[in-house]
This record gives structure tokens, C-alpha cells and sequence, in this order.
């Protein structure tokens, strides 16, 4: 009901189908993924490295609507391996291994009439701030990266910033056209300099358009 009320429910995502999940069903499970593996993504340990009791309190709160699993990198080397109220597990290996729904499948795949909630690990700290604080947290931590990017950087910004107030420092290599994507070159989805970052994203990739012919 909190969450309802602050506004904050939509950062929790359903899967199957990925849509906002709906306050009235029961999952099975909660999955939060720290380990990723898609071109240039983020370091969710570096990434959350001065918000983890904001962290450790939005595991709390998950962890009494259901079972947490929290996904890590298989090596330990962050913090999340000492987090408490959530099943830990390590993941290793090559693209797509950091992918929730992959991760999923392989740890609690969903039947049908089943619901698996995903939370992303900073809007976890979000969750937790407005536990902590009583206001809601907007806060997002993007990388903006890619090979037309010249100073690639990690950016403290909030969610739905501009793209362009966002890549007015990342100093672009603008000798041919540049596609501009929220999130990873994979999946992520193409936007322009007057549209705005994505409600869920920490990944920001610039790369040629690619429509230059020899």
C-alpha cells in the first residue's frame, strides 16, 4: 500500500510479458539482478556502492511480499553477497547469462498462471529510501557509453532525464551520425536527442548509425 501511494509500485515488472506488475496477484518469487553481461553494461556494485543500506532495506521490504532471489556476480566480489533476507545466488558465463529472464528460467521457471516479479537492483534502493525517508526516490545512476562516446562516464541524474541534458559532458564523436539507444545494443531501443531516458535504464549506448557505405 505504500508503495501504491508514493507512486513508486511501478518499478516492480512482471514477467511473463514484462508489463508493471499488478499489486493484486501473489508471485512466486521476486528476482533482483545484479550480474549482467551485455555489451558494456553496468557495474551494479560500483554503481550502488554508497546506497547499500538504501539497498538492504528495499530487500526487506520485497521480502514480505515473497521470497527473494537476489542474483550475483558467481566470484563475490561486491557486497551482495552479504546481503540478508534474500536467497543469493552466483551466476557465471558469457551473454545472455546476465539476463533476468534467462536467470529465471533457470532457477524458478515460470508455469503458466504463474507471476515472477523483477525489480531493478537501484529502484531496490529506491524502494528502500522511501522506507527509510518517507520520500519517494527518483534517483537514477546512468552510464553512458558506446564507441562514439569519448568520455565515458557513470551520471547521477533522475529517471526520465533528457537524453540531451544527458550527453551534453560525454563529449560525442560527431564525424558521422550517431544512434543514441536506452540501454544495451541488443535490446536496448533507439531514441533521439529530444527524447528522454527510460524509466528502468542505467545504460546509455552511442554508436555510428552504420549507414555509411564504402
Amino acid at each position: 500500500e505504500v508503495l501504491l501511494k508514493a507512486g513508486a509500485w511501478p518499478f516492480i515488472s512482471q514477467r511473463p510479458y514484462g508489463t508493471i506488475a499488478q499489486p493484486e496477484d501473489t508471485p512466486k518469487a521476486i528476482f533482483v539482478s545484479s550480474f549482467t553481461t551485455a555489451p558494456l553494461d553496468v557495474d551494479y556494485d560500483f554503481l550502488l556502492k554508497n546506497n547499500k543500506a538504501e539497498f538492504q532495506k528495499g530487500i526487506d521490504v520485497l521480502a514480505k511480499l515473497a521470497e527473494v532471489t537476489l542474483t550475483a556476480d558467481g566470484n563475490f566480489k561486491g557486497f551482495f553477497e552479504k546481503v540478508n533476507n534474500a536467497n543469493v545466488v552466483g551466476i557465471k558465463g558469457q551473454h545472455p547469462a546476465g539476463n533476468v529472464g534467462v536467470q529465471i528460467h533457470h532457477l524458478n521457471p515460470v508455469n503458466a498462471g504463474e507471476r515472477v516479479w523483477v525489480v531493478n537492483p537501484e529502484d531496490v534502493a529506491n524502494i528502500g529510501a522511501l522506507f527509510l525517508t518517507g520520500e519517494f526516490s527518483a534517483q537514477r545512476t546512468v552510464a553512458v557509453v558506446g564507441s562514439s562516446v569519448k568520455n565515458p562516464q557513470y551520471y547521477k541524474t533522475t529517471i526520465g532525464a533528457s537524453v540531451a541534458s544527458l550527453l551534453q559532458q560525454s563529449n560525442l564523436d560527431d564525424a558521422q551520425p550517431n544512434r543514441l539507444v536506452n540501454g544495451d545494443v541488443l535490446t536496448g531501443t533507439a531514441t533521439s536527442l529530444s527524447g528522454y531516458l527510460s524509466y528502468h535504464n542505467n545504460l546509455f549506448s552511442v554508436i555510428p548509425e552504420g549507414n555509411h557505405y564504402r
